[in-house]
């Protein structure tokens, strides 16, 4: 096992597994960006007689049903992370766990009546709830497209268990309002203040932010004619700056590439010092869109920790605009989700929990003081 430091500072680790240099998932090393060379040996160092328990399987005739199942997933054109993610559990967790049954359970017939037991083997490996709940889901898709296939009887349920959901705050740390995102856009970089004006004042995603051009913004009455510039005003906020969202760029592969489903249209900027700040910096630039073939997701990410707001993220700056607008706004729930273009309200719900207020016991309890 290696890893290696790229010049945008991600760490990656490699293996050799059956002859193949295969390379661990970043949620597994992302952690270790910031981390001095040191932390990152101790770590990978720390982490080897795991990853010998967790190879990925080699018995072929699994592989290739699994290989099978990607080409279905490219046919239906999911994105390549989302592919990785709904196929990797499967070689990773989910057809080890069978093939070490005692006799091995090969045939994905046999699978039904121990995929119960899925659970604890996966607690077993020190796996966390959020790993088990995703390989739980690559497994339920996997399982539905061998139905589909015909490889197991259509009628065949699969039952699995899953780690009991705990209550958890939202990953915002602390609020912010519209007069601290213009304070930091006034006094920053200019790039820096775009892409926070941009990411608080039209709660767009990182993604979404960075493959903005200047031809997908539309300003005045032209604006004004744009539903969802007309939801802004019946919210007495402001309504003349809109941006319509067509593409994002890709964490995995740098290119840009459609965005998330649901995703496309039009979204409106809520207010108009922010919406001016905008302007006078598309006015300034000759082409913005080529900050979208010229930098990685990574690299701005990067960048933004050292010349951001400290203690926002770029995803922190999307939070905080919801929460903003869903408790001061007056923005009723759906039309806070169409603004957050979520497909489902429940997301939005979980755009909207409150940080954690501290919790210590004031004792001088005074009205006036």
């Amino acid at each position: 096992m290696f890893w290696q430091r790229r010049p945008d500072g991600r760490v990656y680790i490699y293996a050799r597994v059956d002859g193949r240099t295969l390379t661990l998932p970043r949620a597994q090393s992302k952690h270790l960006d910031s981390q001095p060379d040191e932390v990152v040996r101790v770590f990978v160092d720390s982490i080897r007689p795991r990853l010998a328990q967790e190879r990925p399987v080699s018995d072929e005739g699994l592989t290739d049903l699994v290989a099978r199942y990607r080409d279905f997933l490219v046919d239906c054109r999911l994105d390549a992370n989302t592919i990785y993610n709904k196929t990797s559990p499967l070689l990773l967790h989910v057809i080890p766990f069978f093939i070490t049954q005692a006799p091995p359970l090969l045939d994905p017939m046999q699978w039904k009546l121990s995929a119960p037991k899925l659970l604890q083997a996966l607690r077993s490996k020190g796996l966390t709830d959020s790993v088990i709940q995703r390989t739980n889901g690559a497994f339920r898709g996997f399982w539905r497209w061998l139905r589909e296939e015909g490889l197991v009887l259509a009628d065949a349920e699969l039952l699995l268990r899953s780690p009991r959901n705990e209550s958890r705050s939202t990953p915002l740390q602390f609020t912010l309002t519209p007069a601290d995102v213009l304070a930091f856009a006034r006094t920053a970089e200019p790039e820096i203040g775009f892409i926070a004006l941009l990411g608080f004042f039209f709660s767009l995603r990182p993604q979404e932010v960075f493959a903005v051009t200047k031809g997908n913004f539309r300003a005045g009455s032209k604006a004004a004619e744009l539903e969802c510039c007309k939801v802004m005003q019946h919210n007495n906020l402001f309504c003349r700056l809109a941006v319509h969202v067509t593409r994002q760029l890709s964490k995995t592969t740098g290119a840009l590439k459609e965005p998330k489903a649901h995703s496309k249209g039009w979204v409106a900027c809520f207010d108009e010092d922010a919406a001016r700040l905008v302007l006078a910096y598309l006015q300034s630039v000759d082409d913005v869109s080529a900050r979208a073939t010229r930098f990685t997701v990574h690299y701005q990410t990067a960048r933004w920790r050292r010349q951001g707001m400290p203690g926002i993220t770029l995803k922190d700056l999307r939070r905080a605009s919801i929460y903003w607008l869903g408790h001061y706004s007056g923005m009723g729930l759906t039309e806070l989700r169409n603004h957050a273009r979520h497909t489902k309200s429940t997301t939005t719900d979980l755009y909207t929990r409150r940080p954690a207020d501290p919790g210590t016991d004031y004792f001088d309890l005074d009205l006036d003081a």
